[in-house]
């Protein structure tokens, strides 16, 4: 059965406004589970600004959604992210790390999570949730199947590959 788990953020590079690059380990002496390039682990915070959906001229929009007294509810968001570092890092140094982007939505408000990481103060707060379970197949060995010919395109933080 997958466990949630703690880890602790250890290093953080802003590398512009909305693009950083940080670290994770695992607390208590754990080590992260095996994995291959190309696959993902759930994150997750607990000091995250939820949100509501809601539909106004026909269109959807994403809004905070506030409590009674109109202050920003504030609870648990987990997503999933593709791990940057090569598995013989994490084999080495014991972190998994991470290129992030500060998503924000049509309405121009940041993701959840990803807000929750770029406010987050390493002295006094550097704990991030994981699930004990490393997922996906977009590996090299399962998409090439024998190819001779892979072409490696970047997108988004450029860490992503696509196969053709």
């Amino acid at each position: 059965m997958t466990e949630r788990k703690i880890g602790r953020v250890i290093s953080w590079q802003n590398l512009s406004p909305n693009l950083a690059i940080f670290r994770v380990v695992p607390d208590n002496g754990c080590r992260f589970p095996d994995y291959c390039p190309g696959q993902y682990i759930a994150l997750g915070r607990e000091d995250c600004r939820l949100t509501r959906k809601i539909v106004l001229d026909g269109k959807l929009h994403t809004i905070p959604d506030l409590d009674e007294g109109g202050k920003p509810k504030v609870g648990p968001v987990t997503h999933s992210y593709s791990i940057a570092s090569a598995p013989f890092e994490t084999e080495r140094s014991h972190y998994l790390e991470f290129y992030l982007v500060l998503e924000r939505d049509g309405d121009g408000h940041p993701g959840r999570l990803t807000e929750s990481l770029f406010r987050m103060n390493l002295q006094l707060d550097g704990k991030i949730q994981y699930l004990d379970r490393v997922q996906g197949d977009f590996t090299l060995e399962k998409r090439v199947n024998g190819s001779g010919n892979v072409l490696l395109v970047g997108t988004g933080t450029g860490m992503a590959p696509l196969f053709q």
